[in-house]
């Protein structure tokens, strides 16, 4: 059997009661002027039953909640903040009757999402009686509030007056509600707020604790495509605190607009929600929530300068300059003061740090990148010294005449070579000049490592250039090079660097794309030969500050280099975007940036975060 009713206004909440005598069930419904309506599903031709009328006040969210067979607990989320906890008793013979409870007030802003919590017997422990019930709300001041609701005062005055009284207060004709109201009904107040969204939340749900040391855990749901993840603890008598235990981030853009949780046992739940991406995010997740992924680990300035041997002689405080990735877990970093220091880890996972020298170049400015397949790192101070860091000691590589604005190195290393190859773009601060340098570098990480066949060469670059990015194309065939260089500015540069070319000579761009990514910063390059051929066709992705990836098919004669735009797409990440990789296997372009506080990363094949 199935049937179908039309409502006038918004239906935002239904619930089955539980089994009545003769197998019976019933369904409350609560609509957006918080009207509650009732249907009995035994029997299709009774149709709607209209326990209460409508209000005037206007409803975001609502929960109905059947505490037995015959009663209904309902809480009403207004639009100005406000929320009305009342209940109707249904009567075998006779007009069902409601109670208002409580108006619960704290919120600044619309209640998006409201939950009533039956807190398990077994939860009220250590001989103290704790919560029985609960009341989880959401609202656009971006909080997460928890009420007690265990105490269910009755009073005189009528829910839909109580509900009307609100909306009157907040147009600026009304008393306030805690002046009119019996002082039971506005006296509830939340025991334990948090934040922990970046923009409105839209709903909040709770799921029983597994252990008598947590009361329960809170998932909310957000504008920002995040759910966030809580425990509620009752941390000394009549004091509760709300902790936060991360966030996952499974849509792209904006709004999660609809969830649910399934509870597989007490220990694991798997969460659902829907996206205005429209698509469906499944999350399995094991109870009690722990930072699973939280094994943060910091040194503050006084740590490190505590294991230098040479102190800051100025009398000033150290601070840290730079920093590069050695390794997935070696850190290179530089001071204010010139130090020089390696972050790693044990075999136990403990942080460990090793000083590794005093660097007179480094003192007052310092710029580092590096190479961490090869794990090597180079470094540049003041006066255009740059440095390498091969794993045991610090060498002078090449000297620019200039202050170093930026560092960017690329592993050349191919099939064909012995040794590793390396290439090195130095941009300078008047950014009118670049130098790209190029050896081969020989040795392992466990043996001392040589540099051979340096070759440096001087880049003319395009009028108010300022390099962002970096990318060089090996041309097998010639033994020569390409160079593509992003800006600021959004262009990008070509360079076509010959081998056996004279190395005195400046070397001005072969081809400029202008405005690639608008005016926004080239944040990344990365190249994609065509199968078969390295030299004269393939694709170059980038990324930028707009907010886009292009893909710009890239074709190339003895006498020209053209380059046509096959695809830009806008991405779900914002606009601070930082780097991009393809994936020599699958084919997935990965890109990766900032959101708010978190790190995403973005399958472009997929469209998947």
């Amino acid at each position: 059997m199935w049937l179908r009713l039309v409502v006038i206004h918004w239906i935002l909440d239904i619930a089955i009661s539980p089994e009545l005598s003769g197998n019976k069930r019933k369904a409350a419904l609560i609509t957006a002027h918080n009207a509650l309506l009732l249907l009995d599903l035994g029997d299709s031709n009774t149709g709607l039953q209209e326990l209460t009328s409508n209000s005037k006040c206007i409803l975001y969210s609502a929960h109905v909640h059947w505490t037995d067979d015959e009663h209904i607990l309902i809480a009403s989320g207004t639009v100005f903040g406000d929320i009305i906890l009342w209940s109707c008793c249904l009567q075998t013979h006779g007009a069902p009757s409601s109670v208002l409870h409580h108006v619960l007030i704290g919120h600044e802003g619309s209640i998006f999402g409201v939950q009533i919590f039956e807190v398990p017997t077994d939860q009220v422990h250590e001989g103290r009686e704790g919560p029985s019930r609960l009341l989880a709300s959401c609202s656009d001041d971006r909080t997460v509030r928890v009420w007690d609701i265990s105490y269910l005062p009755e009073t005189a005055t009528d829910p839909q007056a109580a509900a009307d009284l609100t909306s009157a207060r907040e147009t600026g004709f009304g008393a306030n509600v805690a002046d009119v109201l019996p002082g039971n009904a506005s006296g509830g107040k939340y025991i334990a707020k948090a934040w922990g969204h970046a923009s409105r939340i839209w709903g909040v749900k709770f799921i029983p604790s597994p252990t008598s040391s947590t009361i329960s855990y809170v998932v909310s749901f957000g504008e920002d495509t995040t759910h966030q993840f809580w425990s509620l603890k009752e941390t000394a008598p009549d004091e509760f605190s709300l902790t936060h235990h991360g966030g996952s981030c499974l849509h792209s853009g904006k709004n999660i607009w609809s969830w649910a949780i399934h509870q597989i046992s007490p220990e694991h739940v798997v969460v659902a929600s829907g996206g205005a991406d429209g698509s469906v995010a499944i999350e399995p997740k094991s109870v009690p929530f722990t930072n699973q992924f939280d094994h943060t680990q910091s040194w503050s300035i006084q740590d490190l300068g505590s294991l230098c041997p040479e102190q800051s002689t100025s009398g000033r405080p150290d601070m840290l300059r730079s920093y590069a990735f050695l390794g997935k877990t070696d850190l290179l970093v530089t001071t204010n003061a010139g130090n020089i220091l390696l972050l790693t880890q044990d075999e136990q996972r403990q942080p460990v740090t090793e000083w590794i020298c005093n660097e007179p170049k480094l003192r007052g400015y310092s710029v580092v990148t590096s190479i961490p397949t090869l794990s090597i790192a180079f470094l540049a101070g003041m006066d255009g010294s740059v440095m390498l860091y091969d794993g045991s000691e610090i060498k002078q590589l090449v000297k620019s005449t200039r202050k170093t604005a930026a560092l960017f190195a690329q592993d050349l290393t191919s099939l064909n070579t012995a040794h590793h190859q390396v290439g090195l773009l130095i941009a300078n601060v008047e950014a009118k000049t670049a130098l790209f340098s190029h050896f081969d570098l020989s040795g392992s990480e466990d043996s001392p490592r040589t540099t051979e066949n340096l070759l440096t060469w001087r880049l003319t670059l395009p009028k108010g250039f300022v390099t962002t990015s970096f990318l060089t194309i090996n041309l097998d065939s010639e033994g020569s090079m390409m160079l593509v260089v992003g800006s600021r500015s959004g262009s990008i540069s070509i360079f076509l660097i010959k081998e056996g070319g004279i190395i005195e000579d400046d070397i001005t761009h072969h081809c400029l794309l202008d405005r690639a990514h608008g005016t926004a910063s080239v944040t990344d390059l990365a190249w994609f030969a065509e199968p078969g051929s390295t030299s004269n066709g393939g694709h170059i992705f980038s990324v930028g500050k707009d907010g886009t990836y292009a893909i710009h098919r890239l074709s190339r004669s003895d006498s020209s280099i053209g380059l046509r735009l096959i695809s830009q797409t806008t991405l779900p990440l914002g606009t601070n975007i930082e780097g991009l990789y393809i994936d020599g296997i699958t084919g997935h372009l990965l890109v990766w940036g900032f959101h708010s506080r978190r790190f995403i990363v973005f399958d472009g094949l997929s469209a998947e975060i």
